[in-house]
Parts: C-alpha cells; sequence; structure tokens
C-alpha cells in the first residue's frame, strides 16, 4: 500500500482573493503560506501517508522534500485527476486530497481519514456547514468524478453512490473548518496557537470563540 496526500493550491498572490478587502496583498500572502505549511506539517506528522505533493503552478516556498506536480491552473479538478494519473504511475495505491487552508488540521484527523479507507473506497470530508469538501480519500484507481467546488459535498456523495460506491462520512473539526471569509479569520484568531499570529496580522479584528 503507497498512500499519497495531494494538496492543491493556486498561486499564492491569487489564493484568498474574498479576503481582498480585508487583508492586503502581504498579509494575505502571509497567511495562504502560513495555513499551507501548518497543512504539510500535519500531513508529514501523519504515520500512513508516505508521500506529499503539492499540486500548484508554482513552488514558491513549498519544501524542497515535497514533491510538485507543476499545473498550468486548467482547474483544480482537471488538474487533481491529472495529480492522481500522475502519482498511480509512480506507485500510489491510496490517495487523500486535502486542501490547503484548514488551519485546525491535525495528525488525528488525517488518521482518522485513513482509517476511513479499510471501510470504502471513497471517504469524504464535509465543510462545517455540509456544502463543499474538505478532504477525499480513494482507493486507486478512483472512478470517482472530481468536483470540488461550491456544494461539492452533495455531488461527490451523489457520483459515488451512482457508481454503487456506499460513501465514508467524516466530520471532524481539523477537516470541517477552512478559512473563506472575515467571519473565518475572526474565529482563527481566538484559536491557540494561530491568536498571536492573527493578532498581529489582522489587528482590526475582534475575537470570539472558535467554532
Amino acid at each position: 500500500m503507497d498512500c499519497w496526500a495531494l494538496v492543491p493550491i493556486k498561486e499564492r498572490a491569487a489564493c484568498k482573493m474574498r479576503l481582498a478587502s480585508t487583508l492586503p496583498s502581504r498579509a494575505r500572502l502571509q497567511l495562504v503560506r502560513a495555513l499551507l505549511h501548518h497543512v504539510i506539517h500535519a500531513l508529514r506528522n501523519s504515520p500512513g501517508i508516505d508521500h506529499i505533493a503539492v499540486v500548484s503552478p508554482e513552488r514558491d516556498d513549498i519544501p524542497a522534500d515535497v514533491v510538485l506536480l507543476t499545473r498550468e491552473r486548467q482547474g483544480i479538478n482537471e488538474d487533481l485527476i491529472q495529480a492522481l494519473h500522475d502519482i498511480a504511475a509512480r506507485g500510489a495505491t491510496n490517495a487523500v486530497i486535502v486542501p490547503a487552508d484548514l488551519p485546525l488540521l491535525e495528525p488525528a484527523d488525517v488518521a482518522a481519514l485513513l482509517e476511513s479507507m479499510k471501510h470504502s473506497a471513497v471517504t469524504v470530508a464535509p465543510d462545517r456547514h455540509q456544502l463543499g469538501t474538505n478532504a477525499l480519500a480513494l482507493k486507486l484507481p478512483s472512478p470517482l468524478k472530481l468536483s470540488f467546488g461550491e456544494h461539492s459535498y452533495a455531488r461527490h456523495l451523489a457520483d459515488s453512490r451512482a457508481r454503487r460506491i456506499e460513501p465514508g462520512f467524516l466530520a471532524r473539526r481539523g477537516f470541517s473548518f477552512d478559512i473563506d471569509n472575515v467571519e473565518d479569520l475572526r474565529c482563527l484568531q481566538a484559536y491557540a496557537p494561530w491568536s498571536a499570529f492573527m493578532r498581529e496580522l489582522t489587528p482590526g479584528l475582534h475575537s470570539h470563540a472558535v467554532y
């Protein structure tokens, strides 16, 4: 068994544009890089993850020991489909797809995702609104049609069942909480060990209890 983790991310300067009215470009870049490094760190410390690959048009400050699968931004789903083909050619039998903006992700969350692969060829971890998909675990080769984007959670479940694969479901805070808007930033401000970083980055935000 050879398990790869795929972490898709745009060029860093193009990330989190919905926060542009709240964070200047330099602060957004700091946030995006910090989130990506946190996700890589969690994956790196997760037994069962044999390789990590970032799917992106640029390396930027990705550590040298992390594989870069360069893509020309055909779209996240097209890029990930090609990445799955690439890692399968390198011997991958399992894959987890994890976004680069999960600040609460811990190795225990990844362990739960890997455990789910013992019971289903597809496991879906939704966001906290159960609208988007914040992680996928797949046995390769996978027939699932990747549908990341708005309302992708329902699409992934439906496509899996249409292919007569009963998908696993994983609800964990580490996967459910991502960063999309100002409210998410406020939540993250209150969460140690992110609090000091966030208060320096966004001094004008008022914190409250994290989700």
